[in-house]
Order: structure tokens, then sequence, then C-alpha cells
């Protein structure tokens, strides 16, 4: 008999396992974001122009590593566990997540402090 977790919303889509559908996103959408931070960390021009796009995408890629960890441990009811993949899978959500704050943090302060700089020189010159 089939456990909540295998029958449920996290198992699978049209039969197939929904864990390695949703985790391509989570490859994806992640390390492109943290990729978008950073330049916008070295270019504050891009923070005010793709800051916001940069937070939507890291949300959506966190989103979407909560939902893969759900889909990883009905996958692994059916198939067994690999500890590692396992541990680092209930890991990621949380990083994503304190990412996710720091930047919806960072964003607003950093665009505040730009403008003011940006002000300021321009009131000097």
């Amino acid at each position: 008999m089939l456990t909540a977790l295998e029958t449920s919303i996290f198992d699978s889509i049209a039969g197939l396992p929904l864990h390695p559908l949703v985790v391509h996103f989570v490859v994806v959408l992640l390390p492109v974001a943290a990729l978008g931070l950073i330049l916008e960390i070295i270019a504050p021009k891009l923070a005010d122009r793709y800051g916001w796009l940069t937070i939507l995408v890291l949300a959506v890629g966190t989103a979407a590593a909560f939902v893969s960890q759900q889909a990883g441990e009905a996958l692994a009811l059916r198939v067994g566990e690999p500890q590692l993949h396992a541990t680092l899978g209930r890991m990621l959500p949380w990083a994503a997540a304190a990412l996710f704050v720091v930047a919806v943090i960072w964003l607003p302060l950093h665009r505040r402090a730009y403008k003011t700089l940006e002000h300021r020189s321009g009131a000097s010159t």
C-alpha cells in the first residue's frame, strides 16, 4: 500500500516522477540568481535595472527547491534514498531561503545608498 507522501502531489505528474522535473528549475535558477546578485554588487547600476528580476528568479528558484525536496522524499520512498544527495537536498531549500531573505533586505538598502551617493556626487560637480 502506498503512503500519503507517495500518493501526494509531490510524487508524480502524468506518471513521471516530479523530482527530476522540478530539480532542473532549481539547478538553473538558483545559480543564475546568485550570479545576478554578484553582478549587481560589482556594478550597482545593474541593481537598479535588474534587482527585482533577480529577486523574482530567486523566489521561484527557492520555491522550486522546497518542492523538489518534497518530491525527492516521495521518490526516495519508491527507489531508495541516496544519503549524500538526500542530505544536500534537505539543506538547499533553507540556504536558498536565506539567500532570498538577504537579497530582499539588501536590494532596497543598496539602491537607496547608491541613489544617495549618485545624488551627492552629482551635486558636488
